[in-house]
């Protein structure tokens, strides 16, 4: 349990980092959040393609200082939308294109 442990020592000053480049981030009340932590796991949140591009390059340059690096087998891109449907209900795009409740 050690791992998880010392990544999350080891990037602990993404948020900020993000922050200072004015880079990503959503709105969650009055809080701005930039990635989500769970274990050796990292979300990073934006609200485009572009943003978050930028955010992953960053991520990557930043992890690279730390003599990390990305495993890009295990990474992972979602982007969801909300979108209006033709009956009136609003859905959700899942990672593939298709919407859902």
């Amino acid at each position: 349990m050690m791992s998880p442990l010392l990544f999350n020592l080891y990037i602990a000053d993404i948020d900020n980092e993000l922050e200072k480049r004015g880079l990503g981030g959503v709105r969650l009340g009055r809080d701005k959040i930039w990635s989500l932590a769970y274990a050796d796991d990292l979300v990073l949140v934006a609200y485009n393609r572009e943003t978050l591009q930028n955010m992953m390059s960053t991520f990557k340059k930043f992890l690279e200082g730390r003599k990390l690096e990305l495993c890009t087998e295990k990474t992972k891109i979602m982007m969801k939308k909300e979108r209006e449907m033709n009956n009136g209900e609003k859905g959700k795009r899942n990672g593939n294109g298709r919407i859902r409740n």
